[in-house]
C-alpha cells in the first residue's frame, strides 16, 4: 500500500491530500463528539485539516521526481482551502 504513494502521479496526489485532510477533520470531530460540544460553533478548528497536507507537499517537494503529485496536492489544497474559507464565512458572524 505504501508503494502507491512513492509514484508521479496526479491522482496519487490528490487521493494523498484529501485523505489527509479527511483523517484529521475525522480526528477534530472525535474530539469534539468525545468532549460533547457542538461543531458549528467550534468550526475554526477544522483549519488544522490543512497542515497535515502542508507536510505531505513538503515532503513531496524535497523529491524532484514527484512534480506531479505535488502540482496535484497544490490544487487540492487552494481548492478545499476556498470552499473552507466560504464555510467559515457563511457560518460564523
Amino acid at each position: 500500500m505504501l508503494d502507491y504513494f512513492k509514484q508521479n502521479d496526479y491522482k496519487t496526489g490528490v487521493i494523498a491530500g484529501l485523505g489527509a485532510e479527511v483523517l484529521t477533520g475525522l480526528l477534530i470531530w472525535l474530539g469534539l463528539v468525545i468532549a460533547q460540544e457542538p461543531v458549528m460553533p467550534h468550526l475554526r478548528w477544522f483549519g488544522g485539516i490543512f497542515i497535515p497536507i502542508l507536510l505531505i507537499l513538503r515532503y513531496y517537494a524535497k523529491k524532484n521526481s514527484y512534480e506531479k503529485t505535488c502540482k496535484a496536492l497544490i490544487v487540492t489544497f487552494f481548492l478545499t482551502f476556498l470552499i473552507y474559507i466560504a464555510l467559515v464565512l457563511k457560518y460564523i458572524n
